[in-house]
């Protein structure tokens, strides 16, 4: 059913399927991937273990996965690329596909912005520091806003300003 709302969803969209981690594992390397959709419980293990693999050959790469019940918050937290968890029910699968749509638009997005500043997985990291750029911190605050909103949940944020800090670099050294 899934594979069906998507080829009507996306006319001419590519998709490749695997049943399994071993098939999904020979699979990764053979493309550029714009999204991946995981089920959380495959066969030979959990989809999610595959994330650690993707992440390092495919970085910025959009995630579906598939859950069988509520979100988990710690799944794709090493992942730059976009990582939503969406629960399993064949009653919401036009919730589904509009849910790959925004993830595809947003992946759009934060390849455009890839392009842009000329790099690859760089562009959301200082050079020196290897600390997440404003694009990154703008693009992962956007996508935090729109998921506690959808959620409803609360939000918070808490920005500190720390007074003196190049003192602190001065005598520390930059690392």
């Amino acid at each position: 059913l899934i594979e069906e709302k998507l080829r009507l969803a996306f006319p001419g969209i590519i998709l490749e399927k695997a049943r399994n981690l071993f098939e999904a594992s020979c699979l990764l390397p053979k493309n550029q991937w714009d999204l991946v959709i995981l089920d959380s419980l495959l066969p030979d293990g959990q989809g999610v273990g595959l994330l650690e693999k993707l992440s390092k050959s495919h970085p910025f790469t959009a995630v579906a996965v598939l859950t069988e019940g509520a979100e988990h918050e710690m799944i794709g937290k090493n992942h730059h690329g976009l990582v939503k968890c969406l629960k399993k029910e064949k009653k919401s699968l036009d919730l589904f596909v509009s849910h790959i749509k925004k993830l595809m638009s947003a992946n759009k997005e934060i390849h455009r912005l890839l392009q842009e500043e000329g790099v690859s997985s760089l562009a959301f990291r200082d050079p020196l520091t290897h600390i997440y750029s404003r694009a990154y911190f703008e693009e992962h605050l956007r996508r935090e806003v729109f998921s506690a909103n959808r959620y409803g949940h609360e939000f918070s944020l808490l920005i500190v300003d720390v007074d003196g800090f190049s003192k602190i670099n001065n005598r520390q050294g930059s690392q």
